[in-house]
């Protein structure tokens, strides 16, 4: 589980970092990397951080759109890539914290090693917990 603020997830400045359940913070950019495709349930607290609502849990990318994602992409996006898209990871054109929304238009299908890099700012964390990338 991961707790952020909008503005965390925004990237405005002086905002505070993201919490993992597990102890760790992580930075505005991590955290959204992680929400890339995940099960999102906003919750809205007060100034006191409590619970005035919680909504429904809902995948980013629900399993019809992938398979129109899959369908439509047939491999890893990037140049020369010919990863099948069973072994790919959607990615948000534009993010969902900054107005994205998840539909087809704005999204794109990377293979694990690709949509790492374009996600560097994570390459610390993937590292640190002993998963290495290699080409495909």
């Amino acid at each position: 589980m991961l707790l952020a603020e909008l503005s965390t997830l925004r990237l405005e400045p002086g905002s505070r970092l993201a919490e993992l359940n597990w102890g760790p913070l992580v930075t505005g950019e991590t955290a959204r990397r992680i929400g890339c495709d995940a099960a999102i349930t906003p919750v809205i607290v007060d100034s006191n951080g409590d619970v005035l609502h919680v909504g429904s849990s809902s995948r980013s990318v629900s399993p019809r759109l992938r398979k129109a994602l899959n369908l439509r992409d047939r491999r890893c996006r990037w140049p020369g890539c010919s990863m099948p898209p069973q072994r790919c990871e959607p990615h948000h054109i534009r993010h969902l914290a900054d107005g994205g929304r998840t539909v087809l238009p704005n999204l794109r299908l990377y293979c694990r090693f690709h949509h790492g890099l374009l996600h560097p700012e994570n390459a610390r964390y993937r590292t640190g917990a002993g998963i290495q990338l290699s080409a495909p």
